[in-house]
């Protein structure tokens, strides 16, 4: 007889569905008198609190023997959890992370109970259709070409921005020395871009770095760059543009770019993982009104759609550049679906877990309303804080904010902005982080998740005019 069989009773599956719901729904009640940093975490250090261990000893051995579900459930909410930072707290502004919702976590429970091979269509027609009908919407909203254009759900944006890249070499570039080849990004561009280019096999150097022009990429600069390039015998392969960096929240000009790109024959990726979602407001569709020109965009639906993390998407302009040129022995797969492309054969995965219920329920039960309303909103109170902060002459503001980041630093310098980013974290009303601008310190406010709205922003303004 074995003691802890894999099939479970109904009786024993009910008990455990009932104790995490049970743990789940506290969680949710205390949610917001939670310390937004989580308790590992020192404000004055700005990193984990000196000497800390987690309280869990892990052990090298498998489990022999069971233990108690309630008693790992424990484990996970009562001693664990605490010490993690909480993206989505209303206190929480200090990177670009959204909160998460409680549709798709019940999505999620269907989707991996339901647990389909999602890598080709005729394996689950009926569940895939679902995710095609997520791509669809986004291929919609970004006005790509429905009969042209695909795409498809990814872990984040890292993971879209190396299969991108990966398409423009196959299409761009014939053989295999790529030590010639060269892709431009703004110096502030998002170290995903330089660590998937390094996985590649390009040569870091041949990342060009272009210089900003407030915040964002300076295009005159980017084209002489091109140029020169050439002159010395390089291969321009493709430009990466920044729709929202995670620094100042800049958007790098499109239409400029666009016809460098056109003008020399280059792929155009669009790096818009913070901020392309905001094509659901009015700002964002005049901001990326030339964004279907692009060859690919990336973009995680995890952050601006409020979305559990692991949910990224790849839209690439052409299908037929999605189709990976590879021999191998596949005899032993599922037969091809005429007129559907299988997720196997326009990504680098076969077996695939299945993202698109999480993206497809809360949107289809709340409808797209309740998130264009969010990311409104914090187009507003960006705007309302940049202008708080403006007024405070102790205070300089880095630059007016094209979406949902607001950076300043203190006028005194990068010693007195540490002091004033150690007091607000602190205080537990707001918790903020920091980067580099221009050679100065400077305090980020990320605004994004759906739970923080004006109230608690002006909680903190008051604090910064008392204490600056």
């Amino acid at each position: 007889n074995v003691e802890q069989p894999l099939e479970f009773t109904e009786e024993e599956l009910k008990n455990m569905l009932d104790l995490t719901v049970n743990a789940v729904v506290k969680y949710e009640r205390e949610f917001k008198k939670m310390n937004p940093m989580g308790e590992a975490h020192d404000p004055e250090l700005n990193g984990l609190k000196e000497g800390f261990k987690t309280p869990h000893h892990a052990l090298k051995n498998l489990p022999e023997n069971p233990q108690s579900f309630e008693a790992q459930l424990d484990l996970i909410f009562k001693e664990l959890q605490p010490y993690s930072q909480l993206p989505g707290h209303p206190h929480f502004a200090a990177y670009v992370a959204g909160a998460g919702n409680p549709l798709s976590n019940i999505a999620e429970l269907i989707a991996r109970t339901l647990n389909p091979f999602s890598g080709h269509y005729m394996m689950a027609p009926g569940l895939v259709a679902l995710e095609n009908e997520v791509i669809k919407w986004f291929l919609d909203l970004f006005n790509y070409h429905p009969e042209k254009a695909n795409g498809f759900l990814t872990t984040g944006s890292s993971y879209a921005t190396l299969s991108a890249i990966m398409m423009a070499r196959q299409k761009k570039i014939s053989g295999h020395d790529y030590s010639h080849v060269t892709a431009y990004i703004n110096s502030d561009g998002h170290h995903c871009v330089a660590k998937a280019w390094a996985m590649l096999g390009f040569k870091k150097e041949n990342l060009k770095m272009i210089k900003l022009k407030n915040h964002a990429m300076d295009v005159e600069s980017l084209n002489a760059q091109i140029l020169a390039d050439k002159k010395a015998g390089l291969k321009p392969l493709m430009v990466i543009a920044t729709l929202g960096s995670t620094k100042t929240g800049s958007v790098d000009d499109l239409s400029s770019i666009l016809k460098v790109t056109k003008e020399h024959d280059l792929w155009l990726h669009t790096d818009g993982a913070y901020g392309a979602l905001f094509m659901l407001t009015e700002k964002g569709k005049n901001l990326f009104k030339d964004i279907s020109e692009s060859d690919s965009l990336a973009f995680d639906p995890h952050k601006a759609l409020q979305l559990p993390y692991g949910t990224g998407c790849l839209i690439v302009k052409d299908t037929r550049d999605m189709l990976f040129n590879y021999h191998a022995d596949d005899s032993y797969m599922p037969p091809v679906t005429d007129g559907i492309y299988d997720y196997s054969d326009i990504t680098p995965e076969l077996s695939r877990e299945y993202r698109g219920l999480r993206v497809w329920l809360p949107l289809k039960v709340l409808g797209v309303g309740p998130f264009k309303l969010n990311l409104e909103e914090k187009l507003k109170l960006s705007d309302w804080l940049f202008a708080e902060l403006s007024n405070n002459d102790k205070l300089l503001v880095h630059k007016n904010p094209d979406l949902s980041i607001v950076t300043f630093s203190h006028a005194k310098g990068d010693e007195s902005t540490r002091k004033l980013l150690h007091q607000l974290n602190g205080s537990k009303e707001i918790f903020l982080s920091s980067c580099m601008i221009d050679n100065k310190l400077a305090i980020r406010f990320c605004l994004l998740g759906h739970k923080l709205h004006f109230e608690q922003l002006e909680k903190v303004v008051k604090l910064i005019n008392a204490w600056g």
